[in-house]
């Protein structure tokens, strides 16, 4: 009993570094990359990097073109258009 609650203990710091390591935050505008039929939405941010947005929000951000969004998701692979990114868990618009 004492080895498995020190092993527990262990290696809980280990998965919610991984956990948090891959959470991130992002502001920035909303616009769509490729060609039709083959678009993605992304996120643009203030340091100039661009997030391919990926989830079942991503048609409801497609919408919200030209729009300032707060996002918080985790980060994914790299998509087709060799962009980082974002499973969106959570959004909300800027004023």
């Amino acid at each position: 009993m004492k080895r498995m609650l020190i092993v527990l203990l262990m290696c809980t710091p280990i998965i919610t570094g991984i956990n948090c390591k891959d959470t991130i935050d992002v502001v920035g505008r909303i616009y769509i990359v490729g060609n039709e039929p083959f678009t993605e939405v992304a996120i643009e941010v203030e340091d100039g990097k661009t997030y391919i947005i990926v989830g079942e929000v991503a048609d409801s951000l497609r919408k919200m073109q030209g729009e300032i969004v707060e996002i918080k998701g985790k980060l994914k692979g790299k998509t087709s258009h060799t962009k980082q990114s974002i499973y969106v868990v959570e959004y909300k618009r800027c004023k």
